[in-house]
């Protein structure tokens, strides 16, 4: 949350990449892409984003949410 706030969409998406090259696994990582992705109106990436976040949490029903809502 910190880095939408404090920064430009673009050094957001850059710092949240960088960081899922590094630690993929984190589903939390996965879902704050995914909700600067929809921000910036680009919701394919950001349905790619939700699936990740879903295969990381089997429990995460908020990235489950989305992907209806996308209709992905």
């Amino acid at each position: 949350e910190y880095l939408r706030e404090a920064r430009q969409p673009k050094e957001v998406l850059d710092e949240l990449r960088n960081f899922l090259q590094r630690h993929p696994f984190r589903a939390e990582s996965w879902r704050m892409l995914a909700k600067v992705l929809e921000e910036q109106h680009q919701p394919e990436l950001a349905a790619q984003a939700w699936r990740e976040a879903t295969e990381r949490d089997v429990r995460d029903e908020e990235s489950r949410a989305a992907l209806e809502r996308l209709g992905k």
